[in-house]
């Protein structure tokens, strides 16, 4: 083990992805010692690919944007959604929104190379990176600024630290560590579908504005997702309410999906598969859930450790750095000034923000509608407070601002 690792900080972080590296940025901007414990080698390979446009407000805010905007990632400036009762694909713009915000575009990005540089920047800005994983833990009886939490940790060469902090944010991610621990993971009954996703070279663009737009299409039992890449790939999964049997059956899923489509199959036309980290095709079960609480004594979960929603709206990263920001607010007060009110206020606001996303995801699979359908949920959302018509309350949304502060009310 690296001797340069201390035995003490003031936070442990465990998880080295979106969420675990923002939230680290964030702590270390405030003057807070951090290590992050990540058991995978980065760079390495992840799904999620489409952001939106408040995720680099928050990159922003952490200081990792930059190096984000530098590293040539397809600027998306909306979607293109073939939904409900129109039988054409609709669109829709990031800058149509009223309310000006600093960035009215997003990325589409390779997880691989957007993740290792988001670690970077915290390590850059002094998180300790520990190699590894957790063998036990030992958490306090409640929150107060003498606890303390102990974590055996072991290496990837084997060795074991004892690590000790004030606190504990779990960024783990899908594989739940003390969701899974505490047993507060509730999947979604209505969204237990699978995702079935694979990669493709050399396919078409969609034409004007829409070109770096991800492209949804509902088509027959589930729907397709479009996205284009800056390596000249494109991210392309089926959401399927059926469970294959196992690859070759969700080959034949996939491949049916795509042959059923009007809009993405015709994209693919001149394009190959291609394998991504050894793998061409992957798939996902059971992955829209939620957690019953998101704080608890010496610990505080964040982004996909503790919510996760079906990907219709590209929320997963959304939501990981959101609460992210938020969690490093609370846990710099709790540390800073024994705030223990502000945990629980953090609980109160990430909740509300999922409940928000999930509500809207449900409207949306449970409605054949027209697009003003839609944008009339997401005025109800959103709130007319918030927006000056339906459609700036789905663009509102769309871009991640439910829930926030426009800009200026900061």
């Amino acid at each position: 083990m690296n001797k340069s690792i201390p035995k003490e900080v003031d936070v442990i972080v465990v998880g080295g992805g979106p969420s675990g590296s923002t939230t680290s940025s964030f702590l270390l901007k405030e003057g807070l010692s951090v290590a992050i414990i990540e058991r995978s080698s980065f760079p390495r390979y992840h799904i999620g690919e489409s952001l939106v446009p408040q995720v680099l407000d928050v990159l922003d805010e952490s200081g990792s944007l930059p190096a984000v905007e530098s590293a040539g990632f397809l600027r998306k400036e909306g979607g293109v959604f073939r939904w409900g009762k129109k039988s054409e694909p609709w669109s829709f713009y990031f800058d149509e929104e009223t309310s000006r915000y600093r960035h009215t575009y997003a990325y589409q990005v390779i997880r691989s190379e957007f993740d290792q540089i988001l670690l970077n920047h915290a390590k850059n800005l002094g998180a300790r990176i520990i190699k590894g994983e957790v063998l036990k833990e030992n958490f306090p009886r409640e929150n107060s600024l003498d606890s303390r939490v102990n974590l055996t940790v072991k290496s990837n060469d084997q060795d074991e630290l004892e690590l000790k902090g004030k606190i504990v944010v779990d960024c783990s991610g899908l594989s739940g560590w003390l969701a899974n621990k505490y047993h507060l993971r509730k999947f979604d009954p209505f969204l237990k579908n699978i995702a079935i996703f694979g990669y493709f070279e050399g396919a078409d663009r969609l034409p004007g504005r829409d070109r770096n737009g991800i492209l949804c299409e509902a088509i027959t039992n589930g729907w397709l997702w479009n996205i284009p890449l800056h390596d000249n790939t494109n991210s392309v999964g089926f959401i399927s309410r059926f469970k294959p049997s196992g690859l070759e059956d969700a080959l034949r899923i996939y491949k049916e999906a795509i042959d059923n489509s009007s809009y993405v199959k015709p994209l693919l036309s001149n394009a190959r598969t291609v394998e991504r980290d050894g793998k061409s095709i992957r798939t996902i079960p059971d992955y829209s859930y939620s957690s019953t609480q998101l704080i608890g004594p010496g610990f505080v979960m964040v982004g996909d450790a503790g919510n996760f929603i079906d990907p219709i709206w590209s929320t997963g990263i959304f939501l990981s750095t959101t609460s992210a920001k938020m969690a490093a607010n609370a846990v710099s007060k709790f540390i800073k000034e024994g705030n223990v009110n502000q945990l629980d206020e953090y609980e109160i606001r990430a909740q509300s923000l999922y409940k928000t996303y999930i509500n809207f995801v449900h409207f949306f699979y449970n409605t054949n509608g027209n697009p003003e359908d839609y944008f009339w949920k997401a005025y109800q959302l959103v709130g007319k407070d918030s927006a000056v018509n339906p459609r700036d309350a789905f663009i509102r949304l769309v871009a991640g601002r439910a829930g926030l502060p426009m800009e200026g009310s900061k």
